[in-house]
């Protein structure tokens, strides 16, 4: 059986909901639902039908409600479609099933919340002249495919109704909205992004309030979110990550994201932030191009970054390994020329690495000093995977980065570490070597990845990577990436060809 789409056009008068049952039922069974997945679904479809009768038409307006039911060998997908009044469910009071005074029972929201319980997502689409769309998601598990051969599955695309052109405003993100941010990393992601920040509105409030985290929003002409994009600074250094970035599906193709990165970039250089850099995916290419358009340079390359769990809504995204990330970098600020302290046989890649971003430098030489060691490590349990940097080092570092690399891989069971080195401190170029002995490997130039100095980024891998799926698109990108290739090589002792 292949993809079936049919249609319901029924006059909007309440008296006619055992029609609208009788159709959702025979959808249902059509997809192998189960009896208490079917009652579920009617009852969400009840709600669905009653709302836009009671809120869509004045009394006694002649209208028509068309349902529209989707069955893929996936999902089914029922759409009520009406032309009636604009609807936002912003304006829907919350619903809240803990009734702490029992003798004040307010049902406002409840129509709302019922579909929701009773769904596996729920969508709204807004057409202007053309009216709405109320969207209700119900997957398929296994055992109810049988209907379907498996091409049927390998084959479906996702439907996306695009919303009419219009006109979007940019602007910062307001304590009120926070919500809207976890909403439409949810539409995205799912509960996939490895920021779990991003699913709690308080969250996302706190850290836009002390600067940790700068949000910018594409707002359309309806005064919906409908794109986010931030910088974050955590500790609040001289350089931003850029990320957070997702615009609805129903919005792409607009330049939203173009727009967003533009303000941001302004935003930054207005409160004094000197780069913004990004680690953007290798299994294609499309992240890296627009690196490459917002005129970032590459600084590094950062393997098994990404979780294989991340998953993109309405886009084939399947991973079996952690996919590695490119390291960008743009400066959006002039800074004061730097003095640097780098190991003699990473001089040359390093070199290179500061006049590809274009960043003034001097090579520096002197003795290390003995000093108050500082090193901080943290596990990104999100993410999968483990920091160790060093502000200060002395004697005793090299013992403290062993004892991290320790206690990250055997007892968090960090797939990665990242370990950043202080290229203003005379030690690093001895610290490097003694952490190569450990297994760390070269990885990049961190351009004010410490508060004020920049760092000298080495990784050790406790994963698999895929190397065959790398892609990059930049010529210094390759070069660089082949020179930590061969470093790999060196460091460990391996000895196989590597693809690239």
């Amino acid at each position: 059986m292949k993809n079936l789409k049919t249609e319901l056009i029924i006059p909007n008068q309440i008296e006619l909901i055992y029609l609208v049952r009788k159709f959702i039922q025979e959808m249902a069974d059509l997809c192998n639902f189960s009896e208490k997945k079917i009652m579920k679904l009617v009852l969400a479809s009840d709600e669905a039908f009653t709302n836009i009768i009671s809120h869509a038409f004045e009394k006694d307006e002649d209208g028509k409600i068309s349902i529209i039911a989707n069955i893929t060998p996936l999902r089914l997908v029922l759409s009520f479609v009406d032309e009636g009044v604009p609807f936002s469910e912003n304006l829907v009071p919350k619903y809240d099933p803990i009734i702490e005074n029992q003798e004040i029972i307010d049902t406002k929201g409840l129509g709302l919340f019922l579909i929701r319980m009773n769904v596996d997502d729920l969508e709204w689409l807004n057409y202007g002249r053309n009216g709405k769309e109320l969207r209700l998601i119900i997957n398929r598990e296994k055992e109810e495919l049988d209907t379907f051969s498996n091409e049927d599955v390998e084959e479906e695309k996702i439907e996306v109704i695009l919303a009419p052109e219009q006109n979007y405003t940019i602007r910062l993100l307001k304590d009120t909205e926070c919500i809207r941010i976890s909403q439409c990393i949810y539409k995205t992601y799912g509960y996939t992004y490895p920021n779990e920040d991003l699913y709690y509105p308080d969250r996302i409030k706190s850290l836009n309030s002390n600067g940790e985290l700068i949000s910018a929003v594409a707002v359309d002409e309806a005064g919906d979110i409908v794109g986010h994009y931030a910088l974050e600074r955590p500790g609040l250094g001289k350089a931003a990550e850029s990320g957070q970035a997702v615009v609805e599906p129903e919005h792409r193709g607009r330049n939203l994201m173009t727009r967003m990165r533009t303000f941001l970039e302004e935003e930054a250089c207005r409160i004094g932030i000197f780069g913004i850099f990004s680690q953007p995916i290798t299994n294609h290419v499309l992240s890296q191009m627009v690196n490459e358009h917002f005129g970032s340079h590459v600084a590094g390359v950062t393997l098994a970054l990404i979780p294989e769990t991340l998953h993109i809504k309405k886009m084939k995204t399947t991973n079996s390994k952690r996919v590695t990330s490119m390291l960008y970098y743009k400066s959006v600020a002039k800074r004061p020329d730097v003095f640097i302290y780098v190991p003699l046989h990473h001089q040359e890649i390093i070199e290179q690495i500061y006049e590809n971003l274009g960043l003034q430098y001097s090579l520096a030489k002197g003795k290390s000093h003995e000093g108050e060691g500082k090193t901080e490590v943290k596990f990104h349990s999100g993410w999968g995977f483990g920091t160790i940097s060093v502000i200060n080092s002395n004697s005793s570092t090299a013992v403290e980065v062993k004892r991290a690399l320790n206690d990250l891989c055997n007892f968090a069971l960090s797939k990665d570490v990242y370990l950043e080195l202080p290229v203003n401190y005379p030690r690093t170029p001895e610290l490097c070597v003694e952490s190569e002995k450990m297994g760390f490997f070269f990885s990049g130039i961190g351009p004010d990845f410490g508060n004020d100095f920049d760092t000298l980024r080495m990784q050790f891998l406790n994963c698999d990577v895929n190397f065959s799926e790398i892609q990059i698109v930049n010529d210094f990108g390759i070069k660089l990436f082949d020179y930590i290739m061969q470093e790999r090589k060196r460091i460990l002792g391996i000895e196989e060809h590597i693809d690239a």
